[in-house]
């Protein structure tokens, strides 16, 4: 998972919901899921002004569309 790649949850319940991962905490490391809050997503809602992002752990995200 890199900045600027498209995430969804793993969940169902949140289905259709989509983010753009936009940074990573400073103690992230790419290989091992720590279950720590190091992700931090923007989700892109339709109205702009209910846009909103905060951070998640790794596990509960799943890559939609890569960024390279």
């Amino acid at each position: 998972m890199k900045i600027g790649d498209l995430v969804t949850w793993k969940h169902s319940l949140y289905a259709g919901s989509v983010g753009i991962v936009v940074q990573f905490s400073e103690s992230y490391t790419s290989g091992e899921d720590t279950g720590h809050s190091e992700i931090c997503v923007q989700w892109l809602n339709e109205d702009a002004s209910q846009r909103s992002h905060s951070w998640y752990a790794r596990s509960g995200l799943k890559v939609i569309s890569e960024n390279r």
